[in-house]
């Protein structure tokens, strides 16, 4: 667990934090960090490790101290996740979607929900308090349906903003077949039990499984439902997820009366057209893993790879030989890629690795190297390699080197070249360095 606070302090050893160690082994077992600046600055067990470099703001140091229970110095923040408290009822409906999420279908008008002013349509459950306080990994419908029916006290509650903007005007367009799948009327059957939802599983665990039973689809486990959902395996690595996933159930809590329901407190108009302005904009989201495309029968392009997982769907489903990879060691390392068990993971499948780094967003660094990238290229399909040309985001640099590829050593006019591959792959690589 990592606790966060900020105060401000003229002298490092007057922090009223630093004061509560009663003894100096309990101090060497925490590692504390200091941000002085855009500085981060680590103490572990009193031993000052890099320079800082001290920023004054009207004669005051602004001071951030993070504290971990483990030794290690990453600490890992997830930044779209929020809390928030609220009484209930919470005038929260939720949906269950196919890939397993839970999230906020629609806000009761005049709710508690909507006075929070802060949860929005989209926002992914991830935990929330049960009755003694503590906060529980929300998985399934089970697990919310449990939260769900204390009809009074505070609740708080763990929400994950999605990476783009959510499309609410795609929850009003359901035909007869959809609203029919959200009522759960699509039976599943299944003898395998860890797929079922927690409150249809029996207290006693025994070695058997539950047999061949029928039940509302609402009552898988997000496990459950990647089974159903991941039949085509990897054959879809190369397409982007849609934002939004098809609704398995809608369901929230009991309430007298009826109750009018909104999709936020905004002119839904508004939103609608600031979403269509928008939909040219790139948006690289690295935790939807690895995106490829396939430009040539030799070429592909993409994002980094980032697990040994990766290297085996390149090499099995893709068939590449070579990786030409323009993604530096420091920008892997900030991404939390291991480029050693990458390269191992290569070793292993038989895949020619490439490391020639090239700054991101640095349009000279480009120019500058674009020559040889080519050159390396060209050299790899000689040999009968079938290349995977990658960078960090897949939208500028790998994409930039197989258009000038193209149009330098096959003829091709670099408009021409430049169309070919932002129609087969979602990029927008830089025209002035071509």
């Amino acid at each position: 667990m990592t606790s966060l606070q900020i105060s401000n302090y003229k002298a490092f050893d007057r922090s009223p934090y630093l004061s509560s160690f009663s003894s100096t082994e309990k101090f060497a077992k925490t590692l504390i960090s200091s941000f002085w600046g855009r500085d981060l600055c680590f103490i572990n067990g009193g031993s000052l490790v890099g320079s800082a470099q001290r920023r004054r703001f009207n004669r005051r140091i602004s001071r951030v101290f993070v504290m971990s229970s483990s030794t290690s110095s990453t600490f890992k923040m997830n930044l779209n996740e929020y809390m928030v408290t609220l009484e209930k009822p919470l005038g929260i409906r939720f949906a269950l979607s196919v890939d397993g999420k839970i999230f906020v279908h629609a806000l009761k008008k005049g709710g508690n929900a909507e006075k929070s002013r802060i949860i929005m349509v989209g926002d992914t459950l991830k935990k929330a308090s049960e009755s003694g306080g503590m906060l529980v990994e929300i998985k399934d419908f089970g697990d919310t349906e449990k939260m769900m029916k204390e009809e009074s006290g505070s609740c708080s509650l763990i929400l994950e903003r999605p990476f783009s903007p959510f499309p609410i005007q795609q929850l009003n367009i359901m035909n007869d077949v959809d609203i029919l799948f959200n009522r759960g009327r699509v039976p599943i059957a299944t003898w395998n039990k860890t797929i079922l939802a927690s409150n249809l599983r029996t207290s006693f665990e025994g070695s058997g499984n539950s047999g061949f039973v029928m039940f509302s689809s609402k009552f898988l486990t997000s496990q459950g439902w990647k089974f159903l959902n991941d039949q085509n395996g990897h054959l879809q690595k190369n397409i982007l997820v849609a934002p939004l996933s098809q609704i398995v159930t809608i369901f929230s809590e009991e309430e007298s009366g009826d109750a009018e329901w909104a999709h936020g407190n905004f002119p839904l108009e508004e939103y609608i057209k600031a979403l269509d302005r928008s939909k040219g904009e790139l948006y690289y989201n690295h935790f939807l893993g690895m995106r490829y495309s396939k430009i040539t029968e030799q070429i592909y392009v993409g994002s980094c790879i980032q697990t040994e997982t990766d290297v085996e769907t390149l090499s099995n489903v893709a068939g590449v030989t070579a990786v030409l990879n323009f993604q530096g060691g420091i920008e892997a390392e900030n991404w939390g890629i291991s480029s050693k068990s990458i390269n191992e993971s290569c070793q292993q499948f038989n895949i020619l690795m490439i490391n020639y780094p090239i700054r991101e967003v640095d349009s000279f660094d480009m120019r500058k190297k674009l020559p040889f990238c080519v050159g390396l290229l060209l050299r790899l399909l000689k040999k009968n390699h079938r290349v995977y040309v990658t960078c960090t985001t897949g939208f500028d640099r790998s994409p930039a080197c197989v258009i000038a590829y193209l149009h330098w050593m096959t003829d091709t006019s670099l408009h021409a070249a430049y169309n070919f591959v932002t129609g087969l792959h979602s990029c927008k690589p830089d025209r002035f360095c071509l």
